[in-house]
């Protein structure tokens, strides 16, 4: 049978198998499979900046003889026993993932060792942010266990140095064969397997290496106050005052967005109604169904 489809020198596009991301897809697209949720990422949701001291804190509040005094007291504790509370903690908190041997000291040692990477790459600290972000998302998403966490962790390191790093192509090959040379030394995992495994993330990433700067800026601020500095004295004053100027703004979008959300919510309840007898919702957390590869797999 002879192929009635005009050439096309640009190649073959599949974006219809795509689903939209931040708006709904026309009927006969949502018709084939449910439309996929894309929740809301919390970047204090995962690695709470509150896990630090566990209980080994005694609070005083004063009293009449004493005065209006409210102080705490932090308990000498050895570091392995504040290790294994941190981690219980974090799993009576995160009781849905699905591999319980993932604990937040394991999180928390990635992170560092990716940001020491950084530093001896003299690469930008908002590279390691943004790893950071895709690495939570996919640890939410489930993808992520204790076998293969530096793999993800390495991998989601070279894709945000490919996407944030302002570098003409050249320095970018260049400064990509360091950092993997760094992963192979650092975590004992070959270039060849982190450049296999790097389209299979970012498909997992559901393609969206693009983040919100809310989403960058906590973990921007606790990795700056790692290495004892803040985002003005590392940015300069100029540079700081663009980037809270961007902060301010995107966080005056979206509470437009809120507004105008609930302010249209009465209207959209009867077709919100009939899009969920539509989509089928997963039990458990609801990040697996946003991701396009389980879209994928489901489908096929």
């Amino acid at each position: 049978m002879a192929n009635t489809e005009p050439y096309d020198w640009r190649g073959k596009s599949y974006f219809r198998l795509l689903h939209s991301t931040w708006s709904r897809c026309d009927k006969d697209r949502d018709s084939q499979d449910s439309h996929p949720i894309v929740p809301v990422y919390d970047p204090n949701f995962l690695d709470d900046p509150e896990y630090r001291q566990g209980r080994h804190k005694d609070v005083i509040r004063g009293d009449r003889k004493v005065g209006p005094i409210v102080c705490s007291i932090l308990r000498f504790v050895k570091p392995n026993d504040l290790k294994e509370e941190l981690n219980k903690q974090f799993r009576e908190t995160h009781a849905w993932l699905d591999d319980s041997e993932l604990t937040l000291s394991k999180i928390r040692n990635l992170k560092r060792e990716s940001l020491n990477m950084c530093q001896r790459l003299h690469m930008d600290i908002s590279t390691v942010a943004l790893a950071c972000v895709y690495f939570e998302k996919l640890v939410l998403s489930n993808y992520v266990n204790k076998a293969n966490r530096k793999l993800y962790m390495s991998v989601c390191m070279v894709l945000a140095l490919k996407f944030n790093e302002a570098l003409n192509r050249d320095k970018i090959v260049s400064v990509v064969k360091k950092l993997l040379g760094e992963i192979d030394q650092v975590h004992s995992i070959p270039s060849r397997e982190v450049l296999t495994a790097e389209f299979t993330v970012y498909a997992q990433l559901s393609f969206a290496l693009h983040v919100p700067l809310h989403e960058i800026q906590p973990h921007f601020t606790r990795l700056l106050r790692m290495v004892e500095s803040n985002s003005r004295q590392y940015l300069g004053e100029d540079t700081f005052a663009l980037y809270s100027k961007l902060l301010h703004e995107e966080q005056s979008w979206y509470d437009e967005e809120e507004e105008e959300e609930e302010e249209e919510g009465t209207d959209m309840e009867e077709v919100e109604e009939d899009d969920d007898e539509v989509r089928e919702h997963s039990s458990g957390f609801p990040w697996p169904s946003a991701s396009l590869a389980q879209w994928w797999k489901d489908r096929t």
